[in-house]
């Protein structure tokens, strides 16, 4: 590692003595390569530092480091030897949505997991320096630590719906960048001509993010621990939904995205997922969402997953969780309305009966109504 640094550290030096080098991009490529080298150096294997276009809205940083389909972390990299400082809005949060963020002004290397600083080494004063042994020991330390982590401890339903969210806002990106790509286009050609006529590419993009994510969400649910991957997730599909199936095959399942940027960030909810026990959703009695529905998550868990992928289109669209108590309340109410007052005896299981619920979300009240 000790001479990996400083051929790294000469390369910048070589870019800045042009004079004409920008303070951010045009090391990218140094950086990009000793991330790589180091991997191999350090038995991590070989993994992919791929470049993403820096776009704020989105929330992404400047590298995605991927091994194989994994996402192992994220690098956001800042002017050649200028500040770093961790408590900027867009840090902030990086740190409370990526689990394993390395933040660097190319002489300087910040590792943050979960969101928490783990450690801090200064290769190097200055471009062109030599780097001392500690501080080739420190950088192979950190990013030992940075390589090791494949996907985040999830321990409670909230830190599960931040992870997801993340992940959901990389590949509403990657399907937006991917949008001319044929199998895209056949799904965007779908929900143009039967759901969504006049969507705008943003609000498509949007759609196959939230969708793709909690179709995987929901067959983990019904997958024993250990055993999710993307075969048993096809498995676990509800065959009643046509527009899943092709959604799912034009894209999670799709051979000829699997080396995408869409397959990138598929496999990361997957390999999310997959580490992850379905026990974090079992939640007791005195929590905010019920016991009961903890058994079947599928029902709660959208408004936590958009909360934390999208506030501001969680209030737009009015998601909020209703507790089952309530619930159940108000569809007894519904009965005894239709049974008493317009004198249908069965009540709402009477025959021309038709129940409507404008905003259904996971069909919380309809699944109630059904019971």
């Amino acid at each position: 590692m000790e001479t990996l640094s400083t051929t790294y550290l000469a390369q910048l030096f070589a870019i800045q003595q042009t004079g004409v080098a920008q303070p951010e991009q045009s090391y990218y490529g140094p950086l990009q390569t000793y991330l790589t080298l180091a991997a191999e150096r350090l038995h991590h294997g070989h993994v992919h530092v791929i470049q993403q276009p820096q776009h704020a809205d989105y929330g992404v940083p400047d590298f995605l480091v991927q091994q194989g389909d994994t996402w192992v972390g994220s690098v956001e990299a800042k002017p050649l030897g200028g500040p770093l400082n961790h408590n900027t809005k867009q840090l902030r949060q990086y740190r409370a949505g990526i689990h394993n963020l390395l933040f660097t002004n190319f002489l300087t290397f910040r590792l943050f997991i979960n969101g928490q600083l783990q450690g801090e080494v200064q290769l190097a004063a200055a471009p062109g320096d030599v780097p001392s042994q500690a501080a080739a020991g420190g950088i192979s330390d950190l990013l030992n630590i940075f390589f090791r982590q494949t996907a985040p401890f999830v321990e409670t339903p909230g830190h599960l719906a931040d992870a997801l969210a993340v992940r959901a806002r990389f590949l509403r990106h990657a399907v937006l960048a991917g949008i001319q790509l044929p199998p895209v286009q056949a799904l965007q050609h779908a929900y143009t001509q039967y759901l969504f006529p006049g969507i705008s590419d943003d609000d498509f993009a949007d759609v196959i993010a939230q969708t793709i994510t909690y179709t995987l969400f929901a067959a983990w649910t019904q997958t024993p621990f250990g055993q999710f991957t993307l075969g048993t997730a096809a498995t676990q599909l509800p065959p009643n939904i046509p527009l899943l199936q092709t959604l799912f095959n034009l894209t999670v399942n799709n051979p000829a995205l699997a080396n995408s940027p869409i397959g990138l960030h598929v496999g990361s909810v997957v390999n999310l997922l997959a580490a992850t026990s379905p026990q974090v959703l079992l939640v007791g009695a005195d929590n905010e969402v019920q016991q009961e529905v903890g058994q079947d998550p599928v029902m709660y868990f959208y408004q936590p997953f958009l909360h934390a992928y999208s506030p501001r289109t969680a209030e737009a669209r009015g998601v909020y969780y209703t507790p089952l108590p309530a619930v159940r309340a108000m569809v007894r109410v519904a009965d005894a309305v239709v049974a008493q007052i317009y004198q249908r005896p069965l009540g709402l299981a009477g025959p021309n009966v038709f129940l409507l619920d404008p905003a259904a979300g996971t069909g919380t009240f309809l699944v109630e109504a059904g019971r």
